[in-house]
């Protein structure tokens, strides 16, 4: 159930609707909370709107799925350094 609203938000971020891909994002989050993608993708998609501090707060979230995970902690970083 989750994984096609994951790739829907895929799609539409290489499209760069970023307002559409961030509704698609938040519903799987709602269906599933635990999916490390989701978050990425909903961070990615605040990110590209201009929400730095929304986007912040999922790539930490996404971080407590993979903490090693380099693009996040490079974007946590930079976000980060940011604010």
């Amino acid at each position: 159930k989750v994984a096609p609203l994951v790739a829907e938000g895929d799609a539409l971020l290489s499209l760069e609707d970023y307002e559409q891909a961030r509704r698609v994002f938040r519903r799987a989050i709602v269906d599933a909370p635990f999916i490390l993608e989701a978050h990425q993708g909903l961070g990615e998609a605040l990110e590209a709107l201009g929400d730095a501090e929304g986007a912040l707060a999922q790539y930490e979230e996404a971080l407590r799925f993979d903490p090693d995970n380099p693009q996040l902690l490079e974007a946590v970083e930079r976000l980060g350094a940011a604010a």
